[in-house]
């Protein structure tokens, strides 16, 4: 049933990659929120790579809740994070997309470090609606090194 509301408003063109980033930055914000507040000043103290793999973790859970068939690997090296995942909901399509359809990945995990104080830039590398065999993104920490 969700893939087919995805699919409808899918053919609304632009508005679905608005749509998308917004759910992204609402469920990342509920998820953040949602944490005991002890264990969100506890990562919020981390030091910053530590900090940005606790965020990403967290982003992960979210997508792994939504929809229990995303696989995600998380890679981090030197402030920069590659998230590769399989089987999302959300770039699932019928026919091979022109555009990549993880906006709302991309939106969620740079929210939630934004809300750890980690803004990011996120990557689209690669979609599975695009025809790649999954979708990668590169997560790059803005500011001072880690």
């Amino acid at each position: 049933a969700m893939a087919a509301v995805l699919g409808f408003l899918r053919a609304e063109g632009d508005a679905y990659a608005l749509v998308m980033a917004e759910a992204g930055r609402l469920s990342a914000d509920w998820a953040v929120d949602a944490m005991r507040a002890p264990y969100r000043r506890a990562v919020a103290a981390l030091p910053r790579p530590l900090r940005m793999r606790a965020a990403l973790a967290l982003a992960t859970r979210v997508n792994r809740r939504g929809f229990s068939a995303t696989r995600t690997v998380v890679k981090v090296r030197r402030g920069v994070a590659r998230v590769e995942m399989r089987d999302s909901i959300f770039c699932q399509a019928r026919a091979a997309q022109a555009q990549p359809l993880c906006g709302y990945h991309a939106s969620l995990i740079a929210q939630v470090l934004a809300r750890f104080d980690l803004p990011a830039d996120v990557i689209i590398d690669s979609c599975l609606a695009s025809g790649a065999p999954a979708c990668v993104m590169t997560v790059t920490l803005r500011g001072s090194e880690p």
